[in-house]
């Protein structure tokens, strides 16, 4: 069986079965002679074509590269209204300000994860959004260029939004970059992938624009349906002040592909060290969703080879 053990990705246990190894023996046949070998010779094929069969349940097949969820039975626990919403505009946020929760997951095991760890978490704020991404010329699933893509953090660089406190268009994160650890803080290039593991890991440098330098995990979790990516913060996040402890903050987001092109889920959370001064001091709530939304435009931006700026539109009301 195929395992891992990590402390925000998939679920601890893991993706396997249970062992084959009874050969039992017929009540009142019985063998004489030369018929021993043959009988020897069917245990062999029968524990070899056993042996294959468990080999191909567990392996994920080429064709899950081009295989599609129906969309409405994603959507189907979310209201027609945010629905036609999200098929009109192509994207639907909202900010938990009430504390209601996740309210905008699609119905797919993969967002699980999430769940876990909001209720982990307990965020001070939380927001998330849904969003129709649709296919690059030669995209249909979740391929192998998909992943590579999504591997490419130093492109996160690049992606600009509009500072209200400066009131222009500015990065709102610079020098990204992979390092070989959190304690060998070499750097090391993006690097592309030959397959699509079920699971990986990298940690990465980022300055981010108010909140400074640190360093952070991604997480890539690729379950034969969707991709998901997985970030949290490893070291503080400070502004004049403490804003947030290490590993207190997460970015989660995954691809699921469809018939109308992927529906990605896109989730923040975080808990706020100084509490009372950070809400008095900004909104986390649409500040920390600049930075999910900021990976979502980049997501797009490499899928499709564009450059476009990230613009937040108005929150759901509730």
């Amino acid at each position: 069986s195929i395992g891992t053990s990590n402390r925000f990705g998939p679920a601890e246990g893991d993706w396997g079965g249970d062992g084959v190894g009874d050969r039992s023996r017929g009540g009142n046949f019985e063998c004489r002679g030369g018929c021993g070998i043959y009988v020897g010779m069917i245990q062999r094929l029968y524990a070899f074509v056993l042996f294959c069969f468990v080999i191909a349940a567990f392996s994920f097949p080429s064709a899950a590269a081009g295989e599609q969820i129906d969309f409405s039975s994603l959507v189907n626990g979310i209201s027609p209204e945010v629905v036609g919403q999200l098929k009109t505009d192509g994207e639907v946020l909202r900010f938990d300000r009430a504390g209601i929760g996740i309210a905008l997951a699609p119905d797919h095991p993969s967002l699980t994860v999430i769940r876990r760890e909001n209720d982990k978490l307990q965020p001070d704020a939380m927001a998330e959004g849904l969003y129709l991404i649709p296919y690059a010329r030669g995209f249909r699933g979740i391929s192998l260029e998909l992943y590579n893509i999504t591997r490419e953090i130093s492109r996160i660089a690049q992606v600009k939004y509009h500072s209200d406190r400066r009131d222009a268009v500015v990065p709102l994160f610079d020098n990204v970059y992979r390092v070989r650890s959190l304690e060998d803080k070499r750097r090391v290039d993006d690097g592309r992938a030959e397959s699509i593991p079920v699971f990986d890991s990298i940690v990465m440098h980022m300055k981010e624009v108010n909140l400074g330098s640190a360093y952070y995990e991604a997480q890539f979790v690729y379950d034969g349906e969707s991709l998901g990516f997985f970030v949290r913060n490893l070291t503080p996040l400070r502004s004049l002040i403490k804003v947030v402890d290490d590993e207190n903050m997460r970015i989660s987001i995954i691809l699921l592909p469809t018939e109308l092109g992927y529906l990605a889920y896109g989730y923040c959370g975080v808990r706020l060290s100084n509490r009372n001064l950070v809400f008095g001091m900004m909104d986390p709530f649409s500040g920390f969703y600049k930075r999910l939304y900021a990976m979502v435009t980049w997501m797009k931006n490499s899928l499709h080879g564009t450059e476009n700026e990230p613009f937040i539109g108005p929150e759901l009301d509730f």
